[in-house]
Order: C-alpha cells, then structure tokens, then sequence
C-alpha cells in the first residue's frame, strides 16, 4: 500500500515541527508538504490537495496532517495504516489540542447522517485516495471559486457517504496533535467568521453521495 501524508499550509511557524514529525513515523511515508507562500500566486487549499490527490492510485493510504500541525509520536500513520490493512477505507480521529486538552472525535450513532449533525470526523483523517477522487468538482466550489472554508467537511462528509458503513474507522488512539492557535477561527475577524459560516452552510446543504462498492 502506498503511504502518503499531504500537508498544507502558507508559512506555518510550525512547518519543520511538521516534517520532522512525519518524518520520525515508525513506517516509510511519502510527505508532500505543499506550501502557499511558496505559489505565485497563491492556491486555496483544496485546489492544491485535488491536484496533489489527482494521480495517486485509488488504493493509496492518505493521511492529512496540516501543516500547522504534527503527530505526537512515532507510531500514529501505523496506528491509522493498521486499520486500512484489516479493511478500512477511511478513519478518523483521535486528536490532542497542543495545551494537551483532549479532542473530540466521535461515532456517528444509528441513522445520523454526519452532514446533519456535529463535527466529529475530525483529526487524524485517512482515507483512500480513490474516495477523494470521487468527490464531486461542483462542491468543491461555490460561485464559481475554489471554496476557502470548510474544505474539511465538504472532504470528509463525502468520504463517509461514499464508504461503506463496514469500511469506516474511528481510532479513539491519540494521534495527532492540533494547533488552535493557529487556525482560522482563532485568527480572524467577525466578518471572517461570518464567511466560514456561509461556506459550512453551504456544505452541509450538499446533496449526499451514494456509498460505492469498489475503488
């Protein structure tokens, strides 16, 4: 199985914390750490996970570790690819914030629909490449543009749609360590606010995708 971690960022101060960490994992993984800055000019970070996530085989292992981000130890991507090996087709969770307050990754109960509920499919996210290809192109954008918010949700609510309940994975395992800090919400304004919640509404208004049978 190919092992791949994409990483996104636009000059994080974390970034070689990043890379060292995923560079320390107990198993080999390609690390494709995409830097905005370094783009002129530059890409939403959709745009540049689409075009990274493009070309792999549908079968690859792919875990997303923001760049303002890092994995707290050695065996976090084998803790995830563990699962893939015994039949999982995605997972999720479990996370640290960096003051070491617990995350807040979770099952979806009988007959909830993630789209229609709280956010739980959130750090570690791993899926095989061949669901996030299937994304549609039309909800990755809105008006005509690269969607600048909720990129997290509208990836992985289509991903677990697409997967069969049987191929989905929560690892309640800490295995990611995330920065709030540095996140947009901490970072921005009343009307940036505002725009991410536009963008999360219009996400979660989505028509569902249809689970597949094969990659």
């Amino acid at each position: 199985m190919r092992v791949v971690v994409l990483s996104t960022g636009n000059a994080s101060p974390s970034r070689e914390k990043c890379k060292a960490s995923v560079a320390a994992q107990s198993i080999a993984c390609e690390h494709i750490y995409i830097d905005a800055a370094e783009q002129k000019p530059a890409k939403p970070k959709i745009q540049n996970q689409v075009e990274a996530i493009a070309s792999l085989p549908p079968d690859a292992f792919v875990a997303m570790v923001d760049g303002d981000d890092w994995l707290p130890h050695q065996r976090c991507i084998e803790r995830a690819v563990q699962e893939h090996a015994a039949g999982a087709w995605m997972t999720w969770g479990n996370f640290q914030f960096a003051d070491g307050r617990p995350g807040f990754a979770d099952h979806y109960g009988f007959g909830e629909l993630p789209r229609h509920c709280d956010w739980k499919l959130t750090h570690l996210k791993t899926f095989r490449a061949g669901l996030f290809q299937r994304l549609r192109d039309s909800d990755l954008h809105r008006d005509g543009e690269w969607l600048q918010h909720a990129t997290d949700l509208v990836v992985m609510f289509g991903i677990y749609e697409l997967c069969p309940p049987e191929r989905r994975c929560l690892i309640r395992d800490v295995i990611y360590t995330y920065d709030i800090s540095k996140s947009y919400e901490w970072n921005t304004d009343e009307a940036g606010l505002a725009r991410e919640a536009e963008d999360v509404a219009y996400v979660r208004s989505l028509p569902l995708y249809e689970p597949i049978e094969a990659l």
